[in-house]
């Protein structure tokens, strides 16, 4: 089969346990990991798009942060502002959805 040319990753809830340091029941991220590093030079790509995304809390909020990796030379930065746009546009409209009463199961 053909490459895929975009990968999504969903890393999970870097909030466990919820209810502060573990306590041998789970796991615990490791907090000096940056997300938001850039391509830079030469290097191989497996695809011409790499979102990975995570949620982590802060002030007791959910926050849904993805980062977007492509070569500039490939994909011009404008398409992937676009998609980031539209792609955030989706999830806002799915986040509305789900929180009005009687919305439903699963979405």
């Amino acid at each position: 089969l053909p490459q895929p040319q975009t990968t999504l990753n969903y890393l999970g809830r870097f909030d466990y346990p919820p209810q502060g340091p573990s306590n041998g029941t789970g796991w615990e991220p490791v907090t000096s990991i940056e997300f938001d590093t850039t391509i830079l030079g030469n290097v191989p790509v497996t695809a011409i798009l790499d979102v990975n995304a995570y949620v982590y809390e802060s002030g007791g909020v959910p926050i849904l942060r993805a980062t977007w990796v492509y070569p500039p030379g490939v994909l011009p930065a404008a398409d992937v502002t676009e998609l980031t746009d539209l792609w955030t546009e989706a999830l806002t409209a799915l986040a509305d959805h789900i929180s009005r009463p009687g919305a439903g199961r699963l979405t």
